[in-house]
């Protein structure tokens, strides 16, 4: 049982440590985003291309990296998956080799 107990406490510590556990990706109302924009239709298939380019690579994304990028987003008042896509491929292309547009 102390052996079974151990290695549970060793799973939920490696588990809690790894990307399962990884901040999860903001949830943002794009229709607010978009609200001031002239074309709707676009700005929405934008937004919702922009957050499907983020959320696939997100776990892996350093969360230094992730958090500056959020907080330089509501900084600027614009809970937008563009701008935060924007920030993280600066970001990434400038700090790491690999970039959200290669996904290598």
């Amino acid at each position: 049982m102390k052996c079974f107990l151990k290695s549970l406490t060793l799973i939920i510590v490696l588990l809690a440590s790894s990307s399962a556990f990884a901040e999860a990706l903001p949830k943002w109302n794009i229709r607010q985003a978009c609200k001031a924009d002239s074309d709707l239709a676009a700005c929405l298939a934008f937004e919702g291309n922009a957050f499907s380019k983020v959320s696939g690579p997100w776990a892996t994304i350093p969360p230094k990296v992730r958090d500056a990028c959020i907080s330089k987003v509501v900084a600027l008042g614009q809970q937008s998956y563009r701008v935060l896509r924007d920030c993280l491929e600066e970001k990434l292309t400038a700090d790491y080799p690999r970039s959200l547009k290669t996904g290598k």
